[in-house]
């Protein structure tokens, strides 16, 4: 009995050093999985924020006017919350006055991000940012867009 007692403590290591193992191994693993997985950190990185507005029931018409000397992009892109929107189209406003058109005609669902919209040119400098729309889901809550660009 005595002899076969290191034998045991010896398992008793190996078992503890496993276990450690195991744990470490599930949490990055679970990590990994969570950050791969979580749209919003995967997609948003080099994108800011640059406006918000609540969408009312119906059919509607919103802007978000682009303040600051910190107005210039290559890419727009809007998200959208709360509830589903039918967006029919964007019109983007420049500093020098052009206006540019941007049809969209579909639906975007709740939770969801707009196409990457390329502006010509390359960075342009944004003034006003305009939205024509139809949310859906009475139920759900006024929808929310949220518009990001990257510079």
């Amino acid at each position: 009995f005595i002899s076969s007692l290191p034998t045991i403590q010896n398992s008793f290591k190996i078992f503890s050093y496993e276990k450690k193992y195991c744990t470490l191994s599930c949490i990055f693993t679970s990590y990994f999985y969570w950050f791969c997985s979580n749209k919003n950190i995967r997609d948003n990185v080099g994108w800011q924020k640059i406006g918000e507005v609540k969408a009312n029931y119906g059919n509607d018409h919103d802007a978000i006017n682009v303040d600051g000397s910190f107005n210039d992009f290559r890419t727009l892109k809007f998200n959208v919350g709360n509830a589903d929107v039918n967006m029919d189209r964007m019109e983007i406003t420049y500093d020098s006055g052009a206006k540019e058109r941007v049809p969209f005609r579909l639906e975007i669902r709740k939770g969801d991000d707009s196409r990457n919209i390329n502006l010509p040119g390359g960075k342009r400098r944004v003034h006003k940012i305009e939205f024509w729309y139809n949310t859906k889901g009475m139920f759900s809550g006024k929808a929310r867009i949220t518009v990001y660009g990257k510079r």
